[in-house]
């Protein structure tokens, strides 16, 4: 082999090798930009199933919202009507009191009147007082009866009142559920976060249940207590509720996952067979 032959095979050695760098080079570029996009492409189905479920849940506190707030208005509208019925009645008695007092006045006259006229028209007086006796009675019996509208009005205006405030702390109480649902889930929150627990051991503390609100789309429970971080409650600590009546009845445990000065909101982590949570049960940290 010449030395110009020797060279040619060098050179296209050489050039061998080149392509051969720049092939591999070129693939795993590829490769690269390939897992870049499957990794965007996941992030993104990520991100749009956790935005169907929260609009789920967003519209699932919706629908219960309208469904007390429909309730109420019902239940307001039926006191208004029983409260409208009481005072037409009222205003029947007052009119059948005013008819009893004239014809009252007016026996009264007829009954002076014939004890001026003669003696022998005192019997017939005597009748006549026998008769206003009878009117005084009625009129008596009609004060009685506008008594006790009067008082029955005033339960119906006292009951109105109630009705009112009920409503109005509900849609409170929905708000703030509401609130502490969209603080959780954007903490991210989820029932199976037990590993993020307070190290602080709970102090004794006792409070009160003051709303519940169920996800139907992930099938959580949370509940709202009386009681926060002033009592020295922190997020992760695990509280017992039971019912104080018939000698006391375990309902099942919450986790608290989020609080403030003086409300905590956690989610039930354990439950009693046939035991339901609702507003008035009683939460503790020590039995």
């Amino acid at each position: 082999m010449t030395f110009v032959g020797k060279v040619l095979v060098i050179v296209q050695v050489v050039l061998a090798m080149c392509f051969m760098t720049f092939a591999a080079a070129v693939f795993v570029s590829q490769q690269n930009w390939k897992q870049a996009y499957d990794d965007q492409v996941t992030r993104a189905e990520d991100i749009d199933k956790q935005l169907r479920e929260t609009e789920t849940q967003l519209q699932t506190a919706n629908n219960e919202k309208k469904q007390v707030e429909t309730k109420l208005t019902n239940d307001l509208d039926a006191v208004r009507t029983e409260r409208d019925l009481l005072k037409t009645e009222k205003q029947t008695w007052q009119a059948d009191l005013k008819a009893a007092e004239t014809e009252r006045d007016n026996q009264q006259d007829q009954a002076l009147l014939a004890k001026e006229e003669a003696a022998f028209r005192r019997d017939d007086a005597i009748k006549q007082r026998e008769i206003n006796e009878k009117l005084h009675k009625s009129l008596d019996d009609l004060h009685t009866k506008y008594r006790d509208l009067d008082d029955e009005k005033f339960a119906v205006d006292r009951q109105l009142e109630e009705v009112e405030k009920q409503f109005r702390n509900s849609q409170l109480e929905i708000a703030k559920l509401k609130a502490a649902v969209a603080q959780a889930e954007i903490a991210g929150v989820s029932s199976g976060s037990d590993s993020s627990g307070s190290a602080e051991p709970a102090p004794e503390v006792n409070g009160v249940v003051e709303a519940t609100q169920k996800i139907r789309a992930s099938g959580r429970e949370l509940v709202e207590i009386s009681i926060g971080s002033d009592d020295g409650l922190r997020k992760g600590h695990t509280m017992v509720v039971f019912r104080p009546q018939g000698g006391g009845r375990y309902l099942g445990k919450i986790k608290l996952i989020h609080t403030e000065a003086d409300k905590s909101v956690g989610e039930v982590v354990e439950r009693a067979k046939n035991g339901t949570i609702i507003r008035g049960d009683i939460v503790t940290t020590r039995l």
